[in-house]
């Protein structure tokens, strides 16, 4: 019978830097969109001269509840006027399907020997 499985220990600066890298993905993946102009921030302004709730394209019972909220024709503008662009680029849908798909290929790669351990240990066992 195989002795019970003991993992690697990892010193300090392998935890730092694994906590690192873990921080550096995580803030590149928030900031690439703004980076690549596909945020929220890139919205299509619909303003109209002189609105009202009418040519803002507000039904009377919308108009109704933005009149209960407080607001005018005019506060509201700005908040109506603003659409997201839904739009996205498969290209870069792509790219983060792929790095998703190679992050988990390397968890697989690097973990394969502590796997292949811990399955012999619970499931080759040789009673004597």
């Amino acid at each position: 019978m195989s002795d019970n499985h003991v993992p690697p220990k990892q010193s300090g600066a392998g935890q730092l830097v694994d906590g690192l890298f873990l921080v550096a993905l995580m803030l590149s993946i928030l900031i690439a969109p703004h980076i690549f102009g596909l945020s929220l921030a890139h919205r299509l302004n619909k303003n109209v001269s002189g609105p009202s709730w009418h040519e803002m394209g507000q039904t009377p019972a919308v108009a109704q509840s933005w009149e209960k909220l407080g607001y005018t024709p005019q506060s509201a503008q700005e908040l109506i006027g603003k659409h997201i662009d839904y739009t996205f680029n498969i290209g870069m849908l792509s790219i983060a399907v792929l790095t998703v798909a190679a992050y988990f290929a390397l968890l697989l790669y690097v973990s394969r020997v502590e796997y292949r351990d811990v399955i012999a240990e619970h499931f080759d066992r040789q009673d004597n």
